[in-house]
Parts: structure tokens; C-alpha cells; sequence
């Protein structure tokens, strides 16, 4: 007999949820999120002056300098680093003073030059080349919070996605794991939601999601992970929590589904399967496949019950020592 953490069907579910790509891309996705959050830390008054050190100075060296090599191209990365994280504003305000400083310091040396509008010439191609540099980072930095404000957010329901969901459970799972927390993990799944979409419409479905979702955030903590990992199932990680206290929580959740959809006539309940783990803490996609194959089995048992295991124990269907509701 399959135990929660064999192979099973639930396995091959769960691998499509949490596909490959997206743990290689959680390890490149932190060391960025990192150095992005460091940065972005920064007041912009304090970026801003950073900024212009970085391009006073770069301007100085290059006029400087008389071997032929130019190092005004770190003008650049002060314009960079001021669009990127202080936003359009700052960058245009940093191409514009890169640009006046450089006209002082090509006044100041004395160059001679074939006209006399050449300098003043020069340093307007140069604004106008930082400006739309400036302006592209500014509108390319605003896509990629909006697409990644979108593939970590649920559109339909307002909680997180499978991709939001993982990224961050995989965080608290690593803490309460060298903490040596417990940590309950849970999959739900609403029974006859495709009675319902072909009963009521699709929009009485959307509803029903976005009820659920509602329900579970405000059923649990502001720490806790609430996720839409696809269709009518969801997940819950509750850190720090034991299947005592996953018990309470996913009980009320279990109650209020039920109620609400009883008030709005929705032919649905939801079957709840939950794991507790203590360290050391398996795999969280591991976890999830264990927590997705009680579900069945509460599924089996007649659909509208809530099953956790709690930890130390490998054969729920043997044992009778899970909590059923």
C-alpha cells in the first residue's frame, strides 16, 4: 500500500505543480531578490547623491586621463542604478546632471573645439542618449514587477499561485526547519465543483473560488501561506502549527465552506487532507504529494472531511490514529 510519501498518482499531480524549472529558478530568484531588496533598501535621497558620485566622478577621470582610454561609460551605471530602483524621475534627473556635469568639465579643460556650439552640441546628444537609456530601464523595471506581481498572485481569487505559493512556503519550510519547528501542511480540494460550473455557469464557479480563497485567508494567520495551485485545489502551510492546532484551522475552514455554500446554493463541499511535519523536514514537494494523497482518501471516505496526519505516523488507513472530521 502506497504510504503518503510513495509514488502515486498524487506524485505525478503534484511534479506538475512544482515542476523543475521553477526549483532551478528559486535559487537564481533569491541571490536576485537579495541584491534587489538590498538596493531598494536605500532611501533615494541617499541613491540619488550615490548616483552622482558615480558619475562625477567618472566624468572627472575620464577628462583627466590623457592615455585615450574613456571611462565614461560608468555615467551608465549611475543612470542605470537611478532609474532601476528610484524609478523614472530619478533616472531623468541623473541623465540630465550626468550631462551638465560632463559640459562643466569639457568648459573647464579648455578643449578647442572646431565651433563654438560644439560642446553645448555634444552634451545635449549625450542628455538625449541617458535619457531614453533612462527611460527604457524606468518602463522595463515597471513590466517585470507587474509580470512577477502576476505570476505570484492569483488574478481570479487574490491569493498567491502555485509559482507565488512555492516560492514562498519554500522560505518558511527552510526556517522551521532549522528552527526545528513543527509545521502542518495542507491540500484542499472542492468536491463537485464541476456540478457546479455545469449547473450554475463558470461565473458561479469563479464566485465559489473566490469565496474559498476568502475563507481560507481570513481563517489563518498573516504568516501563513495560502496558494491556488490550479483549478478548485489549494494549498495551506501553517508554520510553527501542529496538527492540533491544523485541526482547529482547517475545521472552521471545513464549517464555513460548508454554511457558505449552503446560503448560496452551491452543490459543493471540501475535502482536506493535511500533514504534520517535524525535522527533519522532507522536501516540501514531497510533503505536499503526502498531504494531496490524504485528500483522496478523505475523498473516498465520502467527500466533506478534513484528514491530518500527524507526524511520526506513515499508514493513516491502517493506523486510525489521524484526525477526521
Amino acid at each position: 500500500m502506497d504510504t503518503p510519501f510513495t509514488t502515486s498518482q498524487g506524485q505525478r499531480r503534484i511534479d506538475r505543480s512544482y515542476p523543475e524549472y521553477l526549483r532551478s529558478w528559486q535559487g537564481q530568484r533569491d541571490i536576485l531578490d537579495a541584491l534587489d531588496g538590498l538596493v531598494g533598501r536605500i532611501p533615494r535621497a541617499i541613491l540619488f547623491a550615490a548616483c552622482l558620485v558615480i558619475a562625477g566622478v567618472s566624468v572627472l577621470l575620464d577628462r583627466a586621463l590623457a592615455n585615450g582610454f574613456s571611462i565614461s561609460i560608468f555615467c551608465l551605471v549611475a543612470v542605470a542604478v537611478a532609474a532601476w530602483y528610484g524609478g523614472g524621475r530619478l533616472g531623468y534627473s541623473m541623465a540630465g546632471v550626468s550631462a551638465l556635469v560632463s559640459l562643466v568639465t569639457d568648459l573647464a579643460a579648455g578643449h578647442d573645439y572646431g565651433h563654438a556650439i560644439s560642446p553645448f552640441w555634444n552634451v545635449v546628444a549625450r542628455f538625449g542618449f541617458l535619457l531614453v537609456f533612462a527611460q527604457l530601464l524606468a518602463f522595463q523595471h515597471g513590466r517585470l514587477r507587474r509580470e512577477s506581481e502576476t505570476a505570484r498572485v492569483d488574478p481570479l481569487t487574490g491569493v498567491r499561485t502555485q509559482f507565488g505559493f512555492f516560492s514562498d512556503a519554500e522560505i518558511l519550510w527552510g526556517l522551521a526547519m532549522r528552527q526545528g519547528h513543527a509545521t502542518s501542511l495542507a491540500y484542499l480540494d472542492l468536491d463537485n465543483f464541476k456540478l457546479l460550473n455545469d449547473t450554475q455557469g463558470h461565473a458561479a464557479g469563479d464566485s465559489a473560488l473566490k469565496a474559498v480563497a476568502t475563507t481560507l485567508v481570513e481563517a489563518v494567520r498573516s504568516t501563513d501561506v495560502v496558494g491556488r495551485l490550479g483549478g478548485d485545489e489549494f494549498a495551506v502551510l501553517l508554520p510553527d502549527t501542529s496538527s492540533d492546532g491544523a485541526a482547529l484551522v482547517l475545521g472552521r475552514v471545513h464549517d464555513c465552506v460548508r454554511l457558505l455554500a449552503q446560503e448560496r446554493g452551491w452543490p459543493i463541499t471540501v475535502s482536506i487532507g493535511a500533514v504534520e511535519i517535524r525535522p527533519p523536514h522532507p522536501p516540501l514537494a514531497e510533503a505536499l504529494r503526502a498531504a494531496d494523497q490524504l485528500m483522496y482518501r478523505a475523498k473516498q471516505a465520502g467527500k466533506s472531511g478534513v484528514l491530518i496526519e500527524p507526524a511520526g505516523q506513515t499508514n493513516t488507513a491502517d493506523r486510525g490514529c489521524s484526525y477526521v472530521i
